[in-house]
């Protein structure tokens, strides 16, 4: 390891089927080659020797793809990769081994390079569609027309590939805080590419994505879009939380009823003594009464107000130890969000 010819790629005299596909973003440090699949995990490359150089004054990765084209790849360029996941390192064959720190994420063993997209500051100014960056035209021209108080941004990714149509539109704005406001419609396709956009309720384009023909299926690529926060729903009007707290018995049958309407009547498993679980019934403002029965032979009763736009969270908790008395139910009520736990 710590070879100059290679620079900080992981190196192996070796070549790897096709069997997986990771799309990413390429991470070229001083020590380390790695693919950050947005996050979702980190691994070190191992690049094939015969296919890949290392282009020292530009810090970059030198790589032959099937296609025949010389890819030069570089810090922060978002590619998708085919290869192998490799499940123990020991058995490949290093010309280059990666540093320890580098794989703790894992290592994937490279065998083609099969779609590459240059970060826009890598670029020159472009009339070009949507997400430039791709080394082929693919989108739409489209004019956002964001509101004064928010801002446009640019999103360009790879993964996962070999999508539905459909699942790669709703991957490509699945990442946007705009996806509340409607249903995507389809602004123009071909058979390489197809983009999408979302309207608000005034009908202005605020959302543009474009997804690209990958792997047998589609792959979401790219996103303009105006950053439009997404509005926090109120908390509903009274929030009911019900436990089990007895490891006497780890399985209680719990009804409760408000003003003599079923709002709870389920099986509550003690496990671990922190398995609340929540209900919301339709309660309106005033005063009301809450009982409780189980099926171990419990009653319980209470009188509560909920005042007119105030919402509140209750909880109902069921007890038994044999040392502490009969078997019996607790009631809280608050007025700001409970904590348990």
């Amino acid at each position: 390891m710590g070879s100059d010819d290679w620079g900080p790629m992981a190196v192996v005299d070796e070549h790897a089927g096709n069997g997986e596909l990771v799309a990413g973003t390429l991470e070229v440090t001083s020590g380390c080659v790695i693919l950050d699949e947005r996050g979702h995990q980190r691994l070190v490359m191992a690049w094939p020797s015969d296919l890949s150089s290392w282009i020292e004054e530009s810090g970059a990765i030198g790589f032959d793809s099937s296609t025949g084209e010389r890819l030069v790849l570089q810090d922060q360029y978002r590619v998708s990769i085919t290869g192998t996941r490799v499940a123990e390192q020991a058995s490949l064959d290093w010309v280059n081994a990666p540093r320890p720190d580098c794989v703790s994420g894992g290592v994937f063993l490279v065998s083609d390079v099969t779609d590459l997209v240059i970060p826009p500051e890598d670029l020159a100014a472009s009339d070009g569609p949507i997400g430039g960056g791709l080394s082929s035209a693919t989108g739409t021209e489209a004019q956002l027309e964001c509101p004064t108080d928010v801002e446009a941004a640019t999103e360009e990714w790879y993964g996962p590939a070999g999508l539905t149509l459909d699942g790669a539109v709703a991957e490509a704005f699945g990442d946007l805080l705009v996806g509340w406001i409607g249903e995507p419609f389809e602004m123009e396709s071909t058979d390489e590419w197809s983009s999408w956009g979302l309207q608000d309720d005034e009908g202005n384009l605020v959302a543009v994505a474009t997804v690209v023909a990958s792997n047998g299926g589609w792959d979401p690529s790219h996103a303009r879009y105006c950053v439009i926060p997404q509005p926090t729903p109120p908390p509903p009007p009274f929030t009911l939380y019900v436990s089990n707290q007895s490891f006497e018995d780890p399985t209680v049958g719990i009804t409760i009823t408000i003003d003599d309407q079923i709002v709870v009547d389920e099986d509550f498993e003690v496990e671990g003594q922190h398995n609340w679980i929540a209900f919301t019934p339709d309660v309106d403002p005033g005063d009301h009464t809450l009982e409780a029965v189980s099926d171990k032979g419990a009653e319980f009763r209470v009188d509560f107000t909920l005042p007119a736009g105030e919402p509140r969270w209750a909880v109902v908790d069921y007890w038994f130890y044999p040392d502490e008395g009969p078997r019996r139910f607790t009631f809280n009520i608050s007025d700001e969000p409970l904590a348990f736990g």
